[in-house]
């Protein structure tokens, strides 16, 4: 994998299972040098794979989730990074991938409760700040969301995208 030479990588990793069908690592990086290759169809398929070898390990099933992603298949995705955060509350990468997922997805009642424990846990995080503006927008909570948008830019003035978003967001009130 390290070469980029993914259609090697897929033949090794499928000569592996063949000899070892119990090698979660084998079925693993079979699955990220199909991910890697464009075939994520074949990834998606043989991610689980691994993890009924080896359930519990959250950087398989973080590959799973950003696959899936990467398919434009969000339900999916989501789902796995749930399980991570089931397993895993304190995971912060999966937490964070879980609240954007939720706010590409419109899914902006989950959104604003993953932002507001990111920020609960970060509190000088811009970014959540803007992104919880981003879900309030999308729901329609017009003062929630310039407040957030106003905090971001609190922490971070230099951010053109959330000055931009402000001023949208004082344009969609005047209406």
């Amino acid at each position: 994998l390290t070469n980029k030479d993914y259609d090697k990588a897929v033949d090794a990793g499928l000569k592996l299972i063949r000899l070892n069908p119990r090698d979660y690592a084998a079925r693993a990086n079979l699955a990220l040098a199909y991910s890697q290759s464009g075939q994520l169809d074949q990834a998606i398929a043989h991610y689980p794979e691994a993890l009924k070898l080896a359930p519990g390990n959250a950087a398989v099933r973080l590959k799973l989730a950003e696959t899936c992603e990467k398919a434009k298949k969000g339900d999916a995705a989501i789902d796995q990074y749930k399980q991570i955060m089931k397993k895993a509350p304190q995971d912060k990468n999966a937490l964070i991938a879980l609240a954007a997922n939720s706010l590409k997805n419109k899914r902006y009642d989950e959104a604003i409760r993953l932002y507001s424990d990111i920020i609960k846990n970060q509190p000088r995080n811009a970014s959540a700040y803007a992104n919880l503006g981003l879900a309030y927008g999308g729901k329609g909570s017009a003062k929630e969301e310039i407040d957030a948008y106003r905090k971001s830019i609190a922490l971070n003035p230099e951010d053109p995208v959330v000055h931009y978003n402000l001023a949208v967001a004082y344009e969609k009130q005047k209406r």
